[in-house]
């Protein structure tokens, strides 16, 4: 159905964009700008912009040169999959502004070592049910996608993450043998889950909505690592979360349901609304009493 824009989206401060970035040189309407990660002193480190003709070309500079900000101006790019590498961070100028869509494959890859995903849609849309397809997946040292050794956390910060494909493996977040912490996104996956957390992933999920799932909210395989404070999950046919035994989740206290899998319990989890068949909203409260 129709997506409402994002309610997390913060309005630009006067004199910057939604990134944070000086007006003069937010990227144009449809254009890629990389930011390189010089060294403090240096004209990259100062700010200089180069443009490039798609994101793709731009990230790919990103990663030739070890690392950088890909910044996107508004408007919908259609390039296949977009793949960040280590030291580089993807924003978009909204996620009410800028789209990246996939109809085949994921939207964006995230691999070993990448920095932050922020402003911006991303969008699956395969017709295919072979082929798995995320908006975004993001793939740790250990699933052999991006630099070896590299541990960081991947921000996704604003972002808005749809799954609408026809894929059997899908989701709108993929996290993957890596660690990801999600602030302030909404997730919706009309055909699939909202969250997939595979091969001793982590994630922590703060402040931000799950809904109109096809599958579960959050899939928890075992071993996984999941932590929400200040999330909702709602209207979701598989329930707010499903996961497997041995998956935990820590710090913050939330609220689950779950049908035909081991709902993992430990004293600071709280059920709220947790018949089998319950369709309601479930909405993760802190503190719990």
């Amino acid at each position: 159905g129709h997506l409402r824009k994002d309610r997390t989206i913060d309005r630009s401060k006067a004199g910057h964009d939604s990134t944070g970035m000086p007006m003069a040189h937010a990227p144009a309407s449809g254009k890629a700008w990389l930011r390189l990660a010089g060294a403090a002193g240096t004209a990259e480190a100062d700010g200089e912009l180069r443009a490039y003709s798609s994101a793709n070309e731009a990230l790919a500079a990103a990663a030739a040169a070890g690392g950088g900000t890909v910044q996107l101006g508004e408007g919908v790019y259609d390039e296949g999959t977009l793949k960040v590498t280590a030291g580089v961070s993807l924003i978009g100028a909204g996620a009410d502004k800028t789209v990246v869509q996939s109809v085949s494959g994921s939207a964006i890859l995230c691999a070993a070592g990448a920095v932050r995903l922020a402003h911006l849609e991303a969008r699956q849309t395969s017709a295919s049910p072979a082929a798995p397809a995320y908006a975004v997946e993001v793939r740790g040292a250990g699933s052999g996608v991006g630099a070896a050794g590299a541990s960081n956390v991947v921000q996704l910060d604003r972002c808005r993450l749809v799954a609408a494909s026809a894929a059997k493996l899908s989701a709108a977040l993929l996290v993957h043998a890596g660690r990801a912490a999600a602030s302030h996104c909404d997730l919706h996956a009309p055909s699939a889950h909202g969250v997939v957390l595979a091969a001793a992933a982590r994630l922590s999920f703060t402040l931000g909505e799950l809904a109109d799932c096809g599958g579960a909210g959050v899939l928890a395989l075992p071993g996984t690592d999941f932590t929400a404070d200040g999330l909702e999950i709602r209207a979701c046919a598989g329930g707010a979360l499903l996961a497997g035994k041995g998956s935990r989740c820590r710090e913050s206290p939330f609220a689950a349901f779950c049908f035909g899998w081991v709902l993992f319990w430990e004293a600071r989890c709280a059920v709220d609304g947790s018949s089998s068949t319950s369709r309601r909203a479930v909405r993760l409260r802190w503190p719990v009493s």
